[in-house]
């Protein structure tokens, strides 16, 4: 324990804790103490007085009082028998205690020791034998505390006690030894870990209670769980996997896995564990087909158990080779086959491929045939009396195919072999002769050849149908075929026919007929690229003469009237080109003749281009001009030159700025509706030509204003049932068709559109609204009017609230604008008016007004709609002289004195207290001041008179009368 003694008369200064902790002092025979600083107040004050007895907690300070004023030492045990000085507080900052210890305090005076006073201090904690307990899961969980009651002082006691789980539950307790407190958690489970309390009451006196705890973990051990998230696991040979498992226990686990072969796996070679407290994982490089398929284990034992799950992984690897590959039949030129599939490496099998050699045509190389997966197939197309040789292959779903099964067999046929095409001559534009020898084998294996075809086709790229394909039949072994496409390459095959029917074709062979002047190109187009420069373009001819163009022939010069001058001529193997050098603002003849290396064309149609900028148009107009859009029309040169399209820019007539309106508008198009623009503005409209060059021509201009924007006119403010109307102002130019809109809801029905006006007849409240015009087929809109129509309720003014008998006054019902109609006045809901009212049209007057008077009035009238009124209630009342503000003081009754109080009077109103009585007096004196009073003796010399009125104000600011 830690002790100091602190000056008594300094206690409460705790701004300065360490200034006066500095004079504590040291006790000999216990251990050296320091003047430290308070680190927390006092959790416990007690008085010395030899009757207490203080037990604290573990670790909570505790001040101590000596009850007798004039000691002068303290005695700690029996080990010293106290410090001279003055009196001290008792100061234990840290009481420890392993149990729970003992100490007497006692304070004397000198020189004798009998008016010793003590006291006990009980440090109590309970222990917990086991900071951390451990349980098997399923088994009773037993928690023990130390013996708290038997390390006690006697007159200690054990009065509460309970152990509570990690929620804070109490739970059952045991019948155990005094002082021992024993709980049990029967068939515990691991989700009952966690930190036990163990709570014990200690109970000396009135004053020495006090609740003390102590805490041990619970950690409960299970078997472990293994858990394979994916069971069954494909991947390729050669490739990489992961197998995973999860698992829980405690313990935590020792996890391994094993290989099919039952070995423990360790990380070595291409094996790899990974393993964190809850999963581990197995991951194998470079994939074996035969030595990595089968079942891996994820084992993990604690001395609670054994738990394992199993990964089975099958590495796909290509197919096994088919088996029993028989032919099973064989035709003119094809053959079937039919095998056993074997197995199929870990995945589908999804074709089978039968590649062959044939020895007759070594030059065909390996051919094969994909057919879809099965048992048997077919080949087709093959070549009669032939010898093949056959692989035959199953492939599987991840692409891996299987070595060939190979088989041989022979196709005999008794159709006619084929024959060999020995020349093929042109002898004309339009014909030529074919000639080919017999197959060298044509004995015992078929039969004579009857009859021999020959099929011809060609093509020709500038007319396909004009080049139609066609066939002729002979009895010898040659022929002449008429009626080909001129200059035409053509592609000739033969065969032959016999009892066993048609046989196998020739290889093929090719020859062109003669060529023919090639025919006019077409599509000649010119266009001006610069000043000095044209481009022309032009499609091939329809007809090539029967050879391919090799050139192209281009001719021009100036257009000197109807004839040609200055011509110059070049070529070009492009179906274009530009043509440089030329004289600006000129007159050119182009045309274009196409040579296909024997003969030249007819020329093209000429085309005649002026060279140079284009020509503006000749004048441009502006009408149909409204407020928002305009109709443009313009008119081209005579001659106007090459003109590709126009440009059409619009700008303010303020502004050298344009904006394009429309940047293309095609030849021919001479018109352009121009929108978007701003009401009662001046524009500048400018046409320009465009011929291919980099710039334009210039502009020709026009300059026009469009009209102004409507606006409405007519009355804002109008009473419901009167009648009236609005107007839309147009400008000059505007079409006379209107239209009217209101904002956020339609024209009622109560209104008329009559030429520039909408009219109302009978407008009501609901016709309020934000009325436009505009006009048809225009998107402009006029400036807004706002109409509200107020309902039709009259109003009656007069004077204030009360009137002095016999002050004239009037009262006058205000009728709304428009309401010819007759008033009339009533008082009190009667006709009759008194005798010193008088009616004159919408004002009541009274001349002579009394008391007797008073009422509420009311004006009536017929409205469109219906009978109207409105009342006012006229006061007519005597007047006291006591209410005259400027003429009063304010005396509280309350005080003993009689006091004025000017500053609670502001102009005509006065500020009071609530609760307080207040009497108001008027007084009348020669010089016109108010008098003033004091010690309740009126100053009766300078009063004429005076009048009183009591009255009181309260919570509410109500005046209560007195």
């Amino acid at each position: 324990m830690h002790f100091r003694f602190v000056p008594q008369d300094e206690q409460d200064k705790e701004a300065n804790l360490d200034e006066w902790l500095k004079q504590s002092r040291a006790v000999p025979g216990t251990q050296t103490l320091q003047a430290l600083s308070i680190s927390q107040p006092c959790l416990y004050n007690y008085t010395i007085d030899g009757t207490q007895t203080v037990i604290v907690n573990q670790s909570s300070p505790v001040c101590l009082i000596c009850s007798n004023t004039a000691f002068d030492k303290w005695l700690v045990g029996s080990l010293y028998p106290g410090i001279a000085g003055a009196p001290y507080i008792f100061y234990v900052e840290s009481p420890v205690a392993t149990l729970l210890s003992v100490l007497q305090v006692g304070c004397y005076s000198l020189p004798g020791q009998e008016d010793i006073i003590s006291s006990t201090i009980g440090v109590a904690v309970p222990v917990i034998p086991h900071v951390v307990t451990y349980v098997n899961e399923t088994d009773n969980l037993t928690l023990v505390s130390s013996n708290v009651i038997t390390a006690t002082p006697s007159f200690i006691a054990l009065s509460g006690r309970s152990w509570l789980d990690p929620k804070g539950s109490s739970i059952r307790l045991l019948t155990s030894p005094a002082g021992i407190i024993t709980g049990l958690v029967p068939f515990v489970n691991r989700t009952a870990a966690g930190n036990y309390t163990c709570v014990a009451r200690l109970v000396a006196n009135a004053n020495g209670v006090t609740t003390v705890t102590g805490t041990t973990l619970v950690v409960v051990y299970y078997p472990p769980t293994v858990l394979s998230p994916q069971p069954t696991v494909y991947m390729v040979q050669g490739r990489t996997i992961q197998l995973n498992c999860t698992f829980d226990g405690l313990p935590a686990p020792n996890v391994i896995w094993t290989h099919p072969n039952g070995s423990v796996i360790t990380s070595q070679s291409r094996f790899t564990i990974q393993t964190t407290s809850t999963s581990s994982s197995l991951t194998i490089t470079s994939l074996v087909g035969g030595g990595d398929t089968g079942t891996y284990t994820c084992r993990a034992t604690n001395f609670r158990g054994v738990s394992s799950n199993t990964v089975q992984l099958f590495v796909q690897v290509p197919p096994d080779p088919p088996t029993n590959v028989m032919v099973t039949s064989v035709g003119n030129s094809s053959l079937s086959l039919s095998w056993t599939n074997g197995f199929n490496g870990f995945s589908p099998l999804s074709n089978v491929v039968i590649s062959y050699e044939v020895d007759r045509y070594p030059q065909e190389g390996t051919q094969a045939q994909t057919f879809p997966m099965g048992t048997s197939a077919t080949l087709v197309g093959l070549h009669p009396y032939s010898n093949y040789t056959l692989h035959v292959s199953l492939t599987n779903a991840v692409g891996f195919i299987s070595n060939p099964t190979n088989i041989t067999a022979t196709i005999l046929s008794l159709r006619p072999m084929a024959p060999a095409i020995t020349s093929v001559v042109a002898m004309s534009s339009t014909q030529v002769t074919i000639m080919w020898t017999p197959p060298s084998i044509n004995s015992s294996t078929t039969a004579p050849v009857t009859s021999w075809t020959v099929l011809y086709s060609c093509y020709s790229p500038w007319n396909p149908s004009s080049c139609p394909s066609g066939s002729i039949t002979s009895s010898s072994t040659s022929s002449s075929i008429t009626g080909l496409k001129k200059g035409s390459r053509y592609t000739f095959v033969v065969f032959g026919v016999n009892s066993g029917g048609i046989g196998d074709v020739s290889l093929p062979a090719t020859n062109q007929t003669l060529v023919d002047p090639p025919t006019v190109v077409v599509g000649l187009n010119a266009i001006v690229m610069t000043t000095t420069s044209v481009s022309l373009t032009w499609t091939p001819p329809a007809d090539n003469g029967g050879q391919n163009i090799s050139h192209y022939v281009i001719q021009y010069g100036f257009l000197d009237g109807n004839y040609l001058t200055n011509i110059s001529n070049t070529t070009t193997m492009a179906t274009q080109i530009l043509l440089s050098g030329l004289t600006e603002n000129s007159w050119y003849l182009f045309s274009v003749a196409a040579h296909n290396g024997f003969a030249v064309g007819d020329v093209s149609s000429k085309v005649t281009l002026l060279v140079g900028y284009p020509i503006k148009p000749a004048s441009v107009l502006a009408s149909g001009i409204t407020d928002t859009y305009v109709n443009i029309t313009w008119q081209l040169q005579n001659p106007a030159g090459f003109i590709d399209y126009f440009i059409l820019s619009y700008r303010l007539e303020s502004s050298q700025t344009w904006n394009v309106a429309a940047p293309i508008l095609s030849n021919g198009t001479l018109n352009y509706l121009l929108t978007g623009l701003s009401p009662n503005t001046t524009y500048v409209v400018g046409v320009a030509t465009k011929n291919g060059l980099l710039y334009p021509s210039n502009y020709t201009t026009v300059t026009f204003t469009t009209a102004a924007k409507p606006y409405v006119t007519g009355p804002q403010v109008i009473y419901a049932g009167v009648p009236f109307s609005i107007t839309c102002n147009l400008a000059v130019g505007f079409p006379g068709q209107i239209t009217w809109s209101r904002l956020g809801s339609s024209i009622p029905s109560s209104a008329s559109s009559v030429g520039n006006n909408l009219n109302f007849t009978n407008p009501q409240t609901g016709d309020s609204g934000v009325y436009t015009c505009g006009y048809v087929n225009s998107s402009a809109t006029s400036t807004s009017q706002i109409i509200t129509i107020q309902p039709l309720t009259p109003s009656v003014s007069g004077p204030g609230d009360t009137v002095t008998p016999g002050t004239k006054f009037n009262l006058t019902c205000n009728v709304g604008t428009g309401y010819s109609t007759s008033v009339v006045w009533s008082k009190d809901g009667s006709p009759t008016l008194p005798m010193n009212a008088m009616a004159s049209g919408n004002v009541l007057i009274f001349t002579n007004p009394q008391p007797a008077d008073s009422g509420k009035y009311t004006c009536s009238f017929l409205g469109f709609n219906g009978p109207v009124s409105e009342a006012f209630v006229v006061s007519i009342e005597e007047q006291s002289d006591i209410m005259s503000i400027e003429e009063v003081a304010i005396i509280s009754t309350v005080t003993t004195h009689w006091a004025e109080s000017k500053a609670a009077i502001s102009g005509d109103h006065l500020t009071m207290e609530a609760n307080t009585v207040y009497s108001l007096q008027k007084r009348n004196n020669a010089s016109g001041e108010i008098g003033y009073t004091g010690d309740q003796e009126q100053d009766t010399a300078m009063e004429v008179n005076c009048a009183y009125a009591t009255f009181k104000f309260n919570e509410n600011n109500e005046i209560e009368t007195y």
